[in-house]
């Protein structure tokens, strides 16, 4: 295998011309790079479900702290609301 050359740093290779060991040495090294891609890639989308899943926990833990709502107030006032838009539109007789 040819020795590093500093001036083609960057260049692409032409995988045709190398030779048997050539080609082998590269096949390894780019395996080795997409597997460690491949990794890095798992990590973060990890670390993006965890982010996620705590702050849902945060979402469910403020919700769980408010107090449960008075159903009765809460149909007098939708009761009243009614009358209300039911005067502005003048359907109440």
């Amino acid at each position: 295998m040819a020795a590093f050359d500093p001036n083609r740093a960057g260049r692409p290779i032409d995988l045709l011309a190398l030779t048997p060991r050539e080609r082998d040495v590269f096949d390894a090294a780019y395996l080795s790079g997409y597997l460690a891609g491949h990794e890095k890639g798992w990590e973060a989308a990890d670390e993006h479900a965890a982010a996620l899943h705590y702050r849902a926990v945060r979402v469910v833990h403020s919700m769980a702290s408010i107090p449960e709502r008075d159903h009765e107030a809460d149909r007098a006032a939708a009761a009243r609301r009614e009358e209300w838009w039911a005067n502005r539109r003048g359907d109440a007789a």
